[in-house]
């Protein structure tokens, strides 16, 4: 029941974040860019909400499998080094897109992870 639920969540989550980057594009690009480097910032910001959208789907449609909460955890873990890296440039995290408001990105986004990553290795228990 743990691990299901946590699956569930994590899977609605990570969906709700591919489909906000997806309807606030050029922000999320502008973002990428000022916390990564403007050369990578759009491919970048076109791969992760399809990698979310992607692992949302795969927590779902594997559901007898840990290797989609186990990809959640690497994929959750790299979000949290970028996020870091934002924390510290004082730039918003694009999280959730348009959602994530202008704040800078701060310790309250990194918990947030954190929350999401106990939650993958929850859902690994299928």
């Amino acid at each position: 029941m743990v691990a299901a639920s946590a699956r569930l969540i994590l899977a609605a989550v990570l969906a709700a974040a591919g489909v906000a980057k997806l309807a606030d594009r050029r922000r999320v690009v502008r973002l990428v860019g000022a916390v990564l480097t403007p050369r990578v910032a759009a491919p970048v910001a076109a791969v992760v909400p399809a990698v979310e959208l992607g692992l949302a789907a795969l927590l779902l449609v594997w559901w007898a499998s840990a290797l989609p909460a186990l990809l959640s955890m690497v994929v959750l873990g790299a979000f949290t080094v970028v996020l870091v890296r934002a924390q510290l440039r004082g730039v918003p995290c694009p999280c959730f897109g348009g959602m994530s408001g202008e704040q800078p990105a701060g310790p309250r986004d990194v918990l947030r992870n954190g929350v999401l990553l106990a939650l993958a290795v929850l859902a690994t228990a299928t």
